[in-house]
């Protein structure tokens, strides 16, 4: 399992000029995606979080959240709150069906 929700190998930034200066670079990245990848502490929370909810990603979480940032990450978050609260969650599902239905 990858333990990283951030495949982009981006430097570490401490000032809005130097994320400015990558997001001009990296048009293609999402602009919470990128600020978030290289601010340390944000980029920690966020892999905490992915690693709990890993197992029960489909298929197509990692290649979105590069662009999707929002979208996937909410359901990230959603996603472990259920399982923090010790809800079920189907692990081997369909794209596009909804991670918290309940297995049978």
């Amino acid at each position: 399992m990858t333990t990283s929700l951030f495949s982009t190998n981006l430097p570490e930034c401490t000032t809005n000029e130097e994320i400015d200066k990558l997001r001009a670079e990296n048009p293609h990245l999402d602009t919470y995606y990128l600020a978030t990848s290289v601010i340390t502490e944000r980029k920690k929370l966020f892999d905490e979080c992915y690693k709990i909810y890993e197992p029960y990603k489909d298929k197509n979480f990692l290649k979105e959240i590069t662009t999707r940032f929002h979208q996937r990450t909410w359901e990230m978050y959603l996603g472990v709150l259920c399982l923090t609260n010790r809800k079920v969650l189907k692990k081997d599902r369909g794209d596009n069906q909804p991670a918290n239905e309940a297995q049978a």
